[in-house]
């Protein structure tokens, strides 16, 4: 709290007065808590997904095989073109 109230408030060369610094931090807080749920939760769930995939390799069928190589390109075009 120390930190935000040096960096953000306006009397010391910040751009927010002193009694909006406490939403100022909610409203990151609910932010940060929004983006960790929808993103990076997932991702985890994504990759234990993909583990178990990995390991029964051998028995899954050729199209399934196939859309999976298909989502792999994709993201790794997506992340070579950003």
């Amino acid at each position: 709290m120390v930190y935000a109230i040096v960096r953000y408030d306006k009397n010391l060369n910040g751009t927010y007065d002193h009694s909006n610094i406490p939403m100022y931090l909610f409203n990151k807080a609910i932010a940060w808590t929004a983006l960790w749920m929808m993103v990076v939760s997932p991702f985890a769930g994504n990759i234990l997904v993909l583990k178990s995939v990995y390991e029964k390799w051998a028995t899954v069928d050729l199209m399934q095989k196939f859309v999976r190589d298909l989502a792999e390109q994709s993201f790794v075009f997506f992340f070579v073109i950003v």
